[in-house]
């Protein structure tokens, strides 16, 4: 729409200047240029427009007459010749067959040689150039563009290929005191805002090499940009890396078009090469918007920028669409295109400043690159009509310039983007290794605590067993001395059954002291040794008078054995064992004994009860089971196996019905004594 109004603004102007004419203007007088380059020197000149078609009778159309020769514009009558101001159509174009006349003179006292040379040529603009010499011979020194010629003419001579990239004439001398004609031959019509400059030919050189200087630079350089990104994109699998590393690349198309390097060295043809750049333009701004997308995280954290910026976008390719179907031509689809990047940009610079107030990792940098990348566009404007304020060589080394900065900037965000995320995920590893450690020390601590109390829970257990087995132990001495006082004799049992009271007591007492539940237990080679036969005799007479008042006899076999264990424990399994016997025999006998079994010694406790089962056996050998005609609390005889497991013995039962039954307390260490051992 900008566009449009632009040129209707221009149609204006040239119709009111060419109202204000008031005479028709004499053909343009001889030019002596100054300096080393004059820019568009179509201003120095004049025109001649051809009128090359008719109108078909009857059918309102028209038809193509002939090609106007340098000889038949040469011989044209000089009112028709016309100054650069005046019939022009609007936006600074000649429309139809055009003839352009430029006399150069050399009032100097050396021969100048000049060059056309032009940055600015379209597929609109093809053009020949002649020279007529002061003695009126003439020779072609110019035709641009590379590609197929309109008068179907074999193109056999072009000076920008290969060596360079912009068009230029053949060099031409003027000598001193001479005056020479070029005339250039627009067939198509010309774009007067880009004609050709008048440039001496050894500051072309000097021109063509400072700037072939300058683009390789700038291309190295975005060319390591672009491999460092893609790089960059690949080891980080960065999407945002990605799209920058294409918008970069598209640009770098675009560019190399732009400024004739797609012509020369790839197409040949520049209609192709207009609308291959351009294409690469618009698929820049594609992966730019989706890069400025991805950046911001736009579609989570900003939904409304996010859809204007999408809608601008598909303004753009709309715009651009309708400039080549309305214009016809690749090169206006870019200046149609532009209304659509300016709001593409403006839209990623207001993404890019709410990511600025959010605090949004590289979003600073990022919109100082959006408005960077503004600024190249618009200052691209100054050099298109009507505006025509700056020239279009000047206007493609700033941009090209700027937006290779601009990329700079852009790879900056992206860079100081990637460090942040970096530096969050490290910190978020730090925060994560530090909850593991403290979670580790919880459990350690959780552990500790979970071992004390199965410590507590499993000493709290012994105890109560303890004070359970010494109850049990307690039980028996004190029937025996209850029998005992009632006969008012058997002192000696009685005094037994009171030390043996008094050691239960003492070691149990012993055992609930706090300094003695972690101790060490004590080597069997360490424990001092004792003779047996003393501790059978007393189990004997400790349990003697029971024995007696059931009719039982009792016999403690006499031994000399001795062995290196603690003399309560033996006690105390030798009672429970004699104790059970004499509660489970009715008449008969019991015999307590001991013997030597290699290196061990073992204790029988043997009875004529009436026997048991191997099942009984098993059961009456398990905590708190007992048979039906036991008057205990079945701890007896399980209490008995786990003192002797404890102390590295092993209770061995046997029994069977109608014939008894037999207790061991095998692999008590043999201690041996200076004279002979009786078993």
């Amino acid at each position: 729409m900008a566009f449009l109004i632009a040129r209707c603004i221009a149609s204006v102007a040239a119709l009111v200047a060419a109202l204000l004419s008031v005479s028709a203007a004499a053909p343009a007088p001889p030019f002596e240029p100054e300096g080393d380059r004059v820019a568009n020197v179509l201003h120095y000149g004049d025109f001649y427009r051809v009128s090359t078609f008719r109108e078909v009778e009857g059918e309102g159309e028209v038809e193509f007459v002939s090609w106007l020769t340098l000889d038949g514009a040469r011989a044209a009558d000089e009112s028709e010749f016309h100054a650069l101001s005046e019939g022009l159509d609007n936006d600074g174009f000649y429309y139809g067959y055009v003839w352009m006349r430029l006399r150069l003179t050399n009032s100097g006292e050396r021969t100048r040689v000049w060059r056309l040379f032009s940055t600015g040529l379209t597929s609109a603009s093809w053009v020949e150039g002649y020279l007529v010499e002061p003695d009126g011979s003439t020779s072609i020194i110019w035709r641009d563009p590379i590609g197929e010629n309109p008068k179907d003419i074999d193109y056999t001579f072009n000076d920008r290929t290969p060596m360079f990239r912009n068009s230029v004439s053949h060099p031409f001398a003027i000598r001193p005191g001479e005056t020479v004609e070029i005339w250039l031959d627009y067939p198509n019509g010309a774009f007067t805002e880009f004609g050709p400059d008048l440039i001496d030919a050894d500051a072309f050189l000097r021109h063509e090499i400072g700037e072939a200087a300058f683009d390789t630079y700038l291309f190295g350089l975005r060319t390591a940009l672009l491999f460092a990104i893609f790089a960059f994109a690949l080891i980080l699998r960065s999407k945002v890396a990605l799209y920058y590393g294409l918008f970069t690349g598209a640009l770098f198309v675009f560019f190399s078009g732009n400024l004739g390097y797609l012509t020369t060295t790839i197409f040949r043809n520049v209609d192709i090469a207009s609308f291959v750049a351009t294409f690469a333009g618009v698929v820049a701004f594609v992966f730019f918007v989706q890069m400025t997308r991805t950046f911001l995280n736009s579609p989570r954290l900003y939904p409304c920028p996010d859809k204007i910026l999408l809608g601008t976008l598909a303004f753009g390719a709309l715009d651009a669409a309708l400039s080549v179907a309305i214009f016809g031509n690749t090169v206006l689809m870019l200046v149609g295109f532009i209304p659509g990047l300016l709001a593409i940009i403006s839209v990623t610079m207001w993404a890019a400043f709410t990511g600025v107030r959010n605090r949004h990792t590289g979003a600073g940098i990022y919109f100082v690159a959006a408005l960077f990348l503004f600024g190249n566009i618009a200052f691209g404007l100054l050099s298109y009509p009507p505006l025509y304020l700056v020239s279009a060589d000047l206007t493609s080394v700033i941009t090209h310039a700027g937006l290779t900065v601009d990329g700079v900037l852009f790879a900056g965000a992206l860079v100081l983007q990637a460090l942040g995320l970096r530096r969050e995920r490290d910190e978020a590893h730090t925060a994560e290794v530090a909850a593991l450690k403290e979670k580790a020390s919880l459990t350690r601590e959780l552990s500790d605590v979970s071992a004390a109390h199965d410590r507590a829970l499993s000493l709290a257990e012994a105890r109560r067993r303890e004070l359970a087995a010494t109850t049990h132990d307690l039980k028996q001495p004190l029937l025996s001395l209850q029998m005992a006082l009632k006969k008012r004799t058997g002192t000696d049992s009685i005094s037994e059954g009171i030390s043996y009271l008094e050691s239960v007591i003492n070691r149990s007492l012993d055992t609930t002291r706090p300094e003695d539940v972690a101790a060490a237990p004590v080597n069997d080679a360490e424990k001092p040794p004792f003779a047996l036969g003393k501790a059978l005799a007393n189990v004997a007479m400790m349990f003697g008078d029971e024995a007696l008042e059931k009719g039982l006899e009792l016999t403690a076999a006499p031994t000399s054995l001795q062995v290196r264990a603690d003399p309560v424990v033996i006690m105390r399994i030798l009672s429970n064992l004699v104790a059970n016997a004499v509660k489970h025999t009715s008449s008969g006998r019991l015999l307590i004994g001991a013997r030597r079994t290699g290196g061990t010694v073992r204790i029988d406790v043997l009875d004529t009860g009436a026997g048991m089962t191997p099942e009984a056996l098993e059961t009456a050998l398990r905590p708190y089971q007992k048979g039906s005609a036991s008057r205990g609390e079945g701890l007896g005889l399980a209490v008995v196996r786990e003192m002797a497991e404890a102390n590295g013995c092993e209770l061995i039962a046997a029994s069977a019905p109608g014939q008894g039954t037999r207790f061991s307390l095998a692999g008590l260490p043999r201690a041996t004594s200076g004279g002979a051992e009786r078993a």
